[in-house]
């Protein structure tokens, strides 16, 4: 959905005054200052418009300490673009040339490596086995599987490979182009989406799985001008798919005693919805519902990870993370359940808390207790 300069100028004009969604924003609850809260930014960027500040390292520090995960949207009464109006002001810095160094470096380790750190990614046919092409299913990733937790890629292709579906994919997979977006380099991210798509459709695949909730939302819902793909293409996350296969007969697990909490990503929660799918999985490996968050659903709070926020302030990153394992634990569960990116971090959480409680990545989990 594309942000018009109108849809701008209201959201500054609406958040400039107003307090609503502090309490759900989740910098604002950890720097507890107003510039780094919704109303602050709000009045930075009308002051900006009134030529009274200009974009600059000040400006870039308040919208650069922003998690984009929506929920200050669900929460505000006007259902105001909050996200949206960040975004356009990183937009504005980038062409400024006040962007943050760690925002840039994302684009250069992208252009460079294919992924946001810039690591050297293990050979993904020695995890995931050779791909197969012609084959009608696609497989997508998504780069913190490919550079931080590869044996995502181990997990994804043995749920598939005990179905006895054959999957394609490519052992030099781009990024999908959201994170570099809301970093504000939307050129680049259009271009990025594009070149991910032009790589599907030539494929000649007719579904599309992905164990990764940001490279779901893309495909799904897209981005700004990026539409994601044509609606003749099934696109599936790897809990979907699980779950047309255990329906077919193909897929089955030996099940799991472990009391585990289901932490919802934000792209999951609320851009393209996927509230059922994980849980249902769970529930047919443990043989009940995984324990819930306070937080859950449409209204889960973010694990930090989002918004390039673990990349530009990594320390509230961590603090934020920190406040959703606590979270976590008092569902009571042993562990806490949910995708590559929030598991990433909420994991480094984890491990200062002695793992208590543990983190799992969903793929994984399921590949573990697989018949």
């Amino acid at each position: 959905m594309t942000f018009s300069p109108e849809d701008y100028k209201n959201a500054v004009m609406s958040c400039r005054f107003c307090p609503m969604c502090h309490d759900v924003d989740a910098v604002t609850t950890i720097a507890r200052t107003e510039t780094h809260s919704p109303r602050g930014r709000g009045l930075a960027l009308f002051a900006i418009e009134k030529g009274l500040l200009q974009f600059d390292a000040d400006v870039a520090d308040a919208m650069y300490a922003f998690t984009a995960d929506g929920l200050s949207r669900e929460a505000c009464a006007g259902h105001i673009r909050h996200d949206d109006m960040v975004i356009e002001a990183r937009r504005r810095l980038v062409e400024a040339g006040a962007a943050p160094a760690s925002a840039v470096a994302v684009l250069d380790n992208i252009r460079k490596t294919r992924n946001p750190w810039g690591a050297v990614e293990p050979d993904a046919a020695a995890l995931a086995g050779k791909p197969a092409p012609g084959a009608k299913v696609f497989v997508v990733f998504g780069s913190t599987a490919r550079a931080r937790r590869p044996s995502v890629l181990e997990a994804t292709a043995e749920i598939c490979n005990r179905a006895n579906v054959k999957v394609n994919y490519s052992t030099h997979e781009p990024d999908g182009g959201l994170l570099i977006y809301q970093l504000g380099f939307r050129g680049a991210a259009l271009s990025a989406a594009r070149a991910l798509e032009i790589l599907i459709l030539e494929s000649g695949a007719r579904t599309v799985v992905t164990p990764d909730p940001d490279v779901f939302r893309s495909l799904t819902g897209g981005f700004d001008a990026y539409p994601g793909l044509p609606k003749n293409i099934e696109v599936l996350h790897i809990s979907q798919f699980a779950l047309k296969l255990i329906e077919s007969g193909s897929l089955a697990f030996r099940g799991s005693s472990a009391r585990v909490a289901w932490h919802d990503p934000c792209a999951f929660a609320r851009f393209s919805v996927l509230h059922d799918a994980p849980r249902n999985l769970l529930h047919i490996i443990g043989g009940r519902s995984p324990f819930e968050f306070e937080w859950r659903g449409r209204r889960a709070r973010c694990s930090g990870e989002c918004g390039g926020l673990s990349i530009t302030n990594p320390k509230t990153a961590a603090a934020i993370a920190s406040n959703r394992l606590a979270e976590g634990a008092r569902t009571g569960a042993a562990a806490i359940i949910t995708t590559a990116a929030a598991a990433d971090i909420l994991d480094a959480a984890s491990k200062l808390n002695n793992n208590d409680p543990a983190v799992l990545e969903l793929a994984e989990f399921a590949a573990e207790h697989l018949s």
